[in-house]
């Protein structure tokens, strides 16, 4: 079965910002679905009432220990693995050094993680990384399975 292209929103680090949370979903446009990577992961909440959308999401350092969310999600879209986490628990403020290390070990083709802004990290087939900064803690990313991942738009 062929794999179809898929629009992800991203977005992390609101922390209870229900107006930015309202203009990065308005900026995004339309998204298959949605990436929350944690601090006010009951964010989330907003983003589905908004678009719709099933959202993902995962727990940052300014979440409470009694968050419903897991510090690490999983997601397969077509062929890829999706690893989304807020980064905090694998020091990505001083270098993504262990996080890339953890992708390997995930099998992740893709990591999505907040905490210093946005940053996705796509490992390639050797595991070099590429970083890309979101503006204003939102991305949207478009998955094409001829093109692989690339960057769509930022808002």
């Amino acid at each position: 079965m062929k794999e179809q292209a898929v629009v992800l929103g991203v977005i992390s680090d609101t922390h209870g910002n229900m107006n930015a949370i309202k203009k990065a979903v308005k900026c995004c446009g339309k998204a298959d679905l949605w990436l929350h990577a944690g601090d006010y992961c009951r964010d989330a909440a907003l983003v589905t009432k908004l678009t719709g959308s099933k959202v993902f999401s995962v727990c940052g350092n300014c979440d409470s220990i009694n968050s419903s969310a897991d510090v690490d999600e999983f997601i397969n879209i077509g062929s890829r693995k999706i690893w989304l986490t807020h980064g905090h628990k694998y020091e990505v403020k001083h270098n993504p050094r262990e996080l890339v290390f953890w992708a390997k070990q995930y099998e992740a083709d893709i990591v999505i993680y907040g905490h210093i802004l946005m940053l996705l990290i796509l490992p390639g087939p050797k595991m070099s990384c590429y970083l890309i900064r979101g503006v204003r803690h939102i991305l949207a990313v478009r998955y094409q399975p001829a093109a692989n991942w690339r960057l769509e738009r930022m808002g």
